[in-house]
């Protein structure tokens, strides 16, 4: 090659002179301002390239992240948030990992109607805290229920399981929240810490619909009721559990079943049932003799759901019917809430015939856990109980926005629907997915993945509760 060495043009070995300047051509080689070689290295690129490969190592064996930040706000105004513990005191962080609110109590609970409760680290008592941490409502109240928001199945090391237990308390519920003023004396507060109802009772759930389900200590026993927001009994206290109150019918435990009372009434106003869920657009399902059923509200039945075992228990999923479906969630096995792997959750949707409908999956992908016993292994089902991902797990838990936790010699890893390995089981503990984040700990310490493996948040916490979403009107108090 030739270079013409004002222009800095080159060319081909053939051409003796420029064809911009007309000046004679040299070669390369001698030219004494011709550019370098187009094929020598560049030393500053490669600095860079060792530089940042160095950065790279660095982060990665570290923990941190090398993702950019993503907008905590949607366009709704809604928030992902979640609880984070860290120095032994809890906060709330957003799903980069920043403080939301600083870590500053022993306990925190869910944002609604503008106010989380919160246990004060100085007096250990309860309050309500608005988004900025700042105490709305002093906290001076005892603990009127105590949650353990997590399964101990998720952990391989107990000091993972120790600092993820958190203490909560009820929030506010259409303008009002229980309060324990003692620890045997419940009563309802507004947003202003003004008490509304007195503290009359021993426990107190939260307003739904404009009623709340109480509970008086009668002779070391519970009794149950409900009122309204005037104080005004809806159910006299009495024996029998209230389970729960929806379109103007309470669910009732009895001492032979459960079923069905209207307000200001002392009797039941249906037959007693095995099971008995709450209405939902004018439809329920109840268990009778073993049999599953879909009612109407004049309790006749529409049809028998024969589809679901005798000994499957039934529960309605996610708020009831949309847009003409119900999704249940139907629990078998031998075990219970205390002993979860004897027990197994699918779902089944119907529709308001009663017909089953396949193929529609919230959340689950149409995979559900199930246990070989004679492998002694754990693989996934479909609907119809055959297994698409074969028997070879220790535990899993179901699936959830396309990936499931399986656990293999104590360790914790994440597949995806084909079973495929999203994350070896390396991890001491993880948590199913929740909006796209997995919360698992690893070097003794509790991070964040998204559902492709990759860290979204460095393992610094103690603890991180599963990611919500929260609605702009939880968060901003009106």
């Amino acid at each position: 090659m030739k270079i013409c060495s004002k222009c800095q043009i080159e060319y081909d070995d053939k051409f003796l002179f420029c064809k911009k300047c007309g000046s004679k051509l040299e070669t390369m080689a001698s030219a004494p301002n011709s550019k370098p070689s187009s094929k020598r290295p560049n030393l500053l690129i490669i600095g860079l390239v060792i530089v940042l490969a160095l950065i790279g190592f660095f982060v990665l064996n570290s923990g941190a992240s090398l993702t950019t930040k993503k907008n905590t706000i949607e366009n709704d105004g809604s928030m992902i948030l979640a609880q984070a513990k860290i120095d032994g005191k809890w906060g709330i962080i957003d799903i980069n990992g920043d403080w939301f609110i600083q870590p500053q109590f022993l306990a925190i609970g869910d944002f609604a109607e503008g106010l989380a409760p919160a246990l004060d680290s100085k007096t250990e008592r309860w309050g309500f805290v608005d988004k900025t941490g700042r105490w709305v409502i002093e906290p001076k109240y005892y603990s009127n229920i105590y949650a353990v928001s997590f399964d101990r199945t998720a952990f391989a090391d107990n000091n993972y399981a120790k600092n993820d237990f958190l203490k909560t308390n009820y929030g506010f519920s259409e303008g009002l929240a229980p309060v324990m003023t003692s620890k045997f004396n419940c009563g309802y507060i507004d947003k202003k810490g003004n008490m509304i109802i007195n503290s009359d009772f021993t426990r107190g759930n939260p307003f739904k619909d404009g009623v709340a389900i109480v509970a008086i200590n009668s002779n070391k026993s519970l009794e149950y009721g409900a009122i309204n927001k005037n104080k005004k009994f809806l159910l006299p206290i009495g024996p029998g559990r209230i389970e729960s109150y929806s379109e103007g019918l309470f669910v009732v435990e009895t001492s032979n079943g459960y079923g069905y009372m209207k307000p200001y009434e002392s009797y039941l106003c249906s037959d007693i049932y095995d099971e008995a869920n709450e209405f939902s657009e004018g439809l329920a399902v109840i268990k009778v003799d073993g049999v599953a059923k879909l009612i109407d509200k004049n309790f006749q039945v529409i049809k028998d759901l024969s589809y679901i075992a005798e000994g499957d228990r039934i529960s309605c999923y996610d708020g009831g019917f949309k847009e003409g479906k119900l999704m249940l969630t139907i629990r078998y096995g031998e075990g219970n809430v205390f002993n979860i792997n004897k027990t197994y959750f699918k779902k089944v949707t119907i529709d308001r015939l009663g017909n089953r409908i396949k193929n529609n999956f919230r959340d689950t992908n149409g995979l559900y856990k199930l246990k070989n016993v004679s492998l002694g292994k754990y693989g996934f089902v479909d609907e119809d109980d055959n297994y698409k991902i074969s028997p070879q797990y220790d535990n899993v838990f179901n699936f959830s926005e396309g990936v499931a936790v399986v656990i293999v010699n104590n360790k914790r890893g994440l597949i995806d629907v084909n079973g495929k390995y999203v994350k070896e089981p390396t991890y001491g503990f993880m948590k199913s997915c929740s909006n796209g984040l997995i919360v698992a700990g690893w070097d003794n310490k509790v991070g964040v993945l998204d559902v492709k493996g990759n860290i979204a948040i460095p393992n610094k916490f103690e603890a991180i509760h599963s990611f919500k979403k929260f609605k702009k009107e939880d968060l901003f108090l009106n």
